[in-house]
């Protein structure tokens, strides 16, 4: 399931397997919120994106081609910083509240199951 949030720079899947069992959150940090074309969402991918295990531990992708993208003038300063700003965002939630992440896509999954 990937979820779009109105507000954050980010967006985020939640991955299940055969059993219905979660496998892993997969975080893509964007350039900016999430934006709509004909209700159909996107965003600018910003490279950088958190890894979060069942358990709540987490880890971050992709910083050296965040970094390479600045040095290539890919992206600007303000974009490096904003990305940070978002991973540390999501950093904290997850430290303060890995519960409601989970309990917000379990019971989605739920409700997806339901309709099919």
């Amino acid at each position: 399931l990937t979820f779009f949030p109105e507000k954050g720079s980010f967006c985020f899947s939640a991955m299940y397997n055969s059993d219905c069992n979660i496998l892993q959150w997969y975080f893509d940090i964007l350039k900016s919120d999430c934006k709509y074309n004909s209700g159909i969402p996107y965003g600018e991918d910003m490279y950088l994106d958190v890894v979060v295990l069942p358990n709540g531990d987490f880890y971050i992708l992709d910083e050296d081609e965040l970094k390479d993208a600045l040095d290539k003038k890919i992206i600007t300063i303000d974009d490096y910083t904003r990305a940070y700003k978002t991973m540390k965002n999501i950093e904290n939630m997850l430290n303060s509240n890995f519960n409601k992440l989970k309990n917000f896509t379990d019971t989605s999954f739920k409700l997806l199951l339901k309709q099919l």
